[in-house]
């Protein structure tokens, strides 16, 4: 399951493909309903914070941020 709101990047047909492509369901907040969500977005908005705000030269790839929020998780 992949829940989003439904910003145009998430409704755009090469995304939708490729999410059935990999047996993703998407599931989309109501539209003007941010709270639909709101568990995740308090979750990412404290990660970013504390592991990415201010700190994003610590990281040189993609893995080495992940390989920080395994570690700290």
């Amino acid at each position: 399951m992949f829940h989003t709101d439904q910003c145009w990047q998430y409704q755009h047909n090469y995304f939708v493909k490729t999410l059935e492509e990999h047996s993703i369901k998407q599931s989309m907040s109501r539209k003007g309903n941010s709270i639909d969500n709101g568990l995740m977005e308090c979750f990412f908005g404290i990660l970013k914070s504390e592991l990415y705000y201010g700190q994003e030269y610590k990281y040189k790839t993609v893995e080495d941020l992940k390989r920080t929020i395994i570690l700290r998780g």
